[in-house]
């Protein structure tokens, strides 16, 4: 019996992993793709909300979203925001946002992608020298 409770132990331990490694290279590689042919569209905050249970890593902010397309398709978009960001952008509000020309449903606040420009043009800046 306590081998089987220690399986499960050790099962929920590496699904839990496996889990969190999946979830950030899925996102590096979303924010890959922005970069890569990103388009700018003018969205709407849907909805503002907080988690209350933090993970690490986690402001605990978040912004459900909607923007058109340049096809005239709508879309919806989820994203954890600093709490700065948050703030400024309450319920119904407008919100800057870029998504992928290519997959439209990848979407980031725009001030977001921008971010992760400034952070590899930096991280190249320093290995140039």
């Amino acid at each position: 019996m306590e081998n089987r409770i220690f399986a499960v132990i050790i099962l929920t331990i590496v699904c839990g992993t496996a889990y969190l490694i999946w979830r950030t290279i899925s996102r590096f590689l979303q924010i890959y793709q922005l970069a890569q042919d990103g388009m700018e569209t003018n969205g709407r905050v849907i909805r503002q909300y907080k988690q209350w249970i933090k993970m690490p890593r986690s402001s605990g902010y978040y912004l459900d979203y909607t923007y058109i397309d340049r096809t005239g398709i709508p879309h919806e978009g989820k994203s954890m925001v600093q709490h700065e960001l948050w703030k400024a952008h309450p319920d119904g509000s407008p919100i800057a946002i870029s998504y992928s020309k290519s997959k439209p449903e990848i979407s980031l606040p725009r001030v977001l992608v921008e971010q992760a420009r400034a952070l590899v043009a930096k991280k190249k800046d320093r290995a140039n020298f």
